[in-house]
């Protein structure tokens, strides 16, 4: 639990020095996790993570409203939260955010931290992977300006990652929502994030959905046989956690930039404007 002054664990530390020279676009994502990863399921074509708040994750004078940096994210398909996320602040700007993992055949709430991003307002922000690598922002993804308003560049420049299979897609950052495609002249979709509002049917908001299409599970160019079998390979597995892991990092930015869940009061100077 973290409340806007004082975090309920230590303050994970960073030093610019620390950086890991020549570190590769992909993280540590291209590598064997250190622990077995949960089990995906998919029955029903794509594969779908329902977004919720987390109750505690807000204190009741706080300016913000619901953010994807304070969540929980399960499974559609069977309820099952597989990540969730926490964010320190200071002065109403985000600190440092968390991003955990349910572990494996642990217990149903016992998380492990992946990834840390340390948010800075000037320069680039950093990613601290769990094997202690940290990444600066700009070099885990790129920026590029949009080569057509197809592509959303109307709305600021789209950032360039290497999936863990060395794929190369483009995060485009639109007016409502980000979009994920591969970075060549099919401009395929991988993954999107859906965001709901109540109606006055439902009178309760739904909960947002972050999708990853099929198409995001052709590793190393074979189509994906998860969607048939139900259960995703490892390799798989890695694809769509280090799309997760940016996505929360591009969807921060793009929020910061409409001025979005108070989010502007603070944001990420990710080595420069827009």
């Amino acid at each position: 639990m973290f409340s806007s002054k004082r975090p309920a664990s230590p303050t994970p530390s960073y030093d610019s020095s620390d950086e890991v020279k020549g570190a590769t676009s992909r993280g540590t994502f291209d590598e064997g996790p250190d622990t077995a990863l949960p089990d995906l399921t998919s029955t029903s074509g794509s594969l779908v993570y329902e977004c919720r708040p987390q109750s505690h994750s807000h204190d009741s004078g706080s300016k913000w409203k619901f953010s994807t940096l304070n969540a929980r994210y399960s499974l559609q398909s069977s309820g099952e939260t597989i990540y969730k996320t926490e964010t320190a602040r200071e002065h109403f700007a985000p600190k440092f955010t968390l991003i955990q993992r349910i572990k494996p055949y642990a217990s149903a709430d016992e998380f492990e931290t992946i990834v840390t991003i340390h948010h800075k307002i000037i320069g680039s922000s950093v990613f601290e992977f769990a094997n202690g690598d940290k990444i600066p922002s700009n070099v885990l993804m790129r920026k590029e300006k949009a080569s057509s308003f197809k592509s959303y560049g109307f709305f600021g420049r789209d950032r360039i990652i290497t999936l863990p299979d060395r794929r190369e897609a483009r995060w485009s950052l639109g007016s409502k929502t980000c979009l994920l495609v591969l970075n060549n002249d099919t401009r395929t979709p991988l993954a999107t994030f859906h965001r709901n509002k109540a109606t006055l049917l439902t009178k309760q908001k739904m909960p947002d959905l972050l999708e990853f299409f099929p198409t995001a599970l052709s590793v190393n160019g074979s189509p994906s046989s998860g969607y048939e079998q139900g259960v995703l390979s490892d390799a798989e597995k890695r694809v769509v956690e280090f799309i997760f892991v940016t996505w929360l990092y591009v969807e921060k930015l793009r929020r910061d930039r409409d001025g979005e869940d108070g989010a502007g009061e603070g944001g990420d100077g990710d080595g420069g404007g827009e």
